[in-house]
């Protein structure tokens, strides 16, 4: 039996809004025409328009890599790999369905570029289609649901999720969780044959991202504000979900724990004073969407400041909006809860090890169109102010695409992937250090060097992009060119020894040795001048004795380098003899 809506829900049945979410349950039963056709030819054609440059992109080596093409679980025999992917915690995350959608890659294309960009653009198609259809079952309005619709369909910040090969978890995550809550609206009573295929596809969608787990949050106030059922039968009807988002939820925060993609905030920071100002990013990334990167600039202080204050007045006014349109809005509440909701998961109240990404932005901005159907709604009467705003909708659609159309480029190859990331954000540590190793790996080490230059210039204390600035001279140094001479196990070994010593200065001389008796002379001495720098630098002693090894390497100029680092103290009769020495060798005629 249908729940009876309660004495509020009754009256405020009343209202315009309240009427078209009702009577679209009851609609839009029949098949579809030619002229039901149209719209969905139109957002599926728009969608191809807008995100096309990615067609032709190449597989990145961020990410594409280690879950599609180099995942040793993808590929034949086809059925036991896909079997074992759902015991195996792969890449830091548990998402089977993720990684077992790749077998389709490499079943009917063999992992070309173009059939899985074409394959992430097809699903993305399907979801927004389904979400099309989801307003139609809300709203009962064509217009204001293709609009609205296309106002999320093609926003920028969805371009990394459609155009990124590995950006599959969030286009298939898109349509389980579209689909989903279109059976969910559809269904009349807990439990029968909707709902619970409803369920099931709502576990699809946690298999395939965990962002996703924020649903069964979202459908209570679905249930109360939108189809006017009471609190309790949206509570009763998310419960099988919330059941299945808590045991996953679980398990991905333990993932997060031992793999490290949690951090520990400076002293005096707060991930109360962090979450605000993620909140304020993503807002702000919503309502302008330029300057877009796959890699941000991390605050890691995470302390209370002008941002910090400006987030929460902003979450404060959120929520107020959605409080008073409750009842005459329900669009624009369930917009402000799906955008809060959803990005509950990302919020940074667990610190992450990168703060913002782009495409958490994907299901949370469907609010967006939820909006649009809550204030055309409330303009039903005043046709000038609703056709305004439905123009101005579509203005910002279009306006939308064309600046997706211009970043999707940018997508096309980790060399102007990259290019274009530090150059939008500049202040992107680990942006310059993936440009630094995008170009080590196209054999531009003298421009490599400098990315890396510019990453340890951003952050000193950290040392990835020193550990990467050393596999670049080793690479160089050794003849080397390409990923494969970057993947080089010895290289590897002795970089990864080099970053292990940073900032212990007999380590880093122990480290320099091993460079030098495998043969990098040069990558050998930028490690032991770094070691004179630390603090407590390297013993006077020590520098003399490196110093008496380059001399007899017939290398007095790296001599007079490393003997002008020996401080005043020990600057005795040796230091003066070693001196004397290189100075002769280096003024002799070669």
């Amino acid at each position: 039996m249908v729940d009876k809506p309660d004495r509020r829900s009754a009256s405020s049945a009343d209202s315009p809004s309240a009427q078209r979410s009702i009577g679209a349950t009851s609609t839009h039963d029949s098949r579809l025409t030619t002229h039901d056709l149209f719209p969905y030819v139109v957002l599926c054609s728009l969608v191809v328009l807008a995100f096309a440059p990615g067609l032709g992109g190449d597989l990145l080596h961020w990410d594409d890599d280690r879950l599609a093409f180099e995942n040793p679980l993808v590929g034949p025999p086809y059925v036991a790999n896909t079997v074992r992917m759902f015991g195996t915690i792969q890449n830091e995350a548990y998402q089977p369905l993720h990684v077992a959608s790749y077998q389709l890659d490499r079943a009917l294309w063999g992992l070309r570029p173009f059939g899985a960009h074409l394959f992430n653009l097809a699903l993305y198609a399907l979801g927004v289609c389904l979400l099309f259809r989801l307003l139609l079952r809300l709203v009962a309005e064509r217009w204001t649901a293709l609009l609205g619709t296309l106002l999320f369909a093609l926003h920028p910040a969805h371009v990394e999720s459609v155009v990124w090969v590995s950006g599959r978890k969030d286009v298939l995550s898109l349509v389980f969780v579209a689909a989903a809550l279109l059976l969910h609206v559809r269904s009349e009573r807990p439990f029968d044959r909707r709902h619970l295929g409803a369920i099931v596809l709502f576990a699809c969608a946690a298999l395939t991202k965990t962002t996703t787990l924020f649903l069964p949050l979202f459908l209570p106030f679905l249930e109360r504000w939108a189809l006017r059922r009471s609190w309790r039968t949206g509570l009763v009807r998310a419960a099988p979900m919330a059941g299945v988002a808590v045991v996953l939820g679980a398990l991905v925060t333990w993932i997060w724990h031992a793999e490290g993609l949690t951090r520990t905030l400076a002293s005096g920071g707060s991930r109360f004073a962090l979450a605000p100002k993620v909140l304020l990013h993503y807002a702000a990334t919503v309502v302008w969407p330029f300057d877009l990167s796959p890699l941000y600039p991390i605050d890691r202080a995470g302390a209370f400041d002008g941002r910090s204050a400006a987030g929460l007045v902003l979450l404060g006014a959120l929520l107020a909006l959605a409080w008073k349109a409750r009842r005459d809005l329900p669009g624009v509440a369930l917009g402000v809860a799906i955008f809060l909701l959803g990005l509950l998961p990302v919020s940074n109240l667990v610190p992450m090890t990168f703060q913002v990404n782009d495409r958490y932005l994907l299901l949370p901005s469907f609010g967006l169109a939820l909006a649009v159907w809550g204030y055309a709604g409330a303009l039903g009467g005043r046709i000038v102010l609703r056709r305004a705003l439905l123009g101005g909708t579509l203005l910002a659609a279009l306006g939308c695409g064309v600046v997706s159309f211009g970043y999707a480029r940018a997508w096309r190859s980790d060399v102007a992937l990259w290019e274009r990331a530090t150059a939008a954000q500049p202040d992107a540590y680990y942006a310059w250090m993936k440009r630094g190793e995008t170009e080590r790996d196209a054999g531009r080490f003298d421009e490599a060097e400098r990315s890396y230059d510019r990453a340890i210039a951003l952050e000193p204390e950290l040392v990835p992009a020193r550990g990467g600035r050393m596999l670049n001279c080793l690479v160089r140094s050794g003849g080397g060119e390409g990923r494969a001479a970057a993947r080089d196990p010895r290289a590897l070994a002795l970089a990864g020894g080099y970053a292990g010593a940073w900032g212990d200065a007999r380590a880093m001389l122990d480290a320099g040795s091993r460079l030098f008796g495998a043969g990098y002379d040069d990558c050998a001495f930028d490690a032991l001048l770094e070691a004179t720098t630390f603090r407590p630098p390297l013993a006077d002693d020590l520098i003399l004795a490196v110093a008496n090894d380059w001399l007899l390497h017939a290398r007095p100029d790296r001599a007079l380098a490393l003997l002008d680092r020996v401080s005043e103290g020990g600057r005795d009769s040796r230091w003066r003899e070693l001196l004397g020495r290189a100075t002769r060798e280096a003024a002799a005629p070669r």
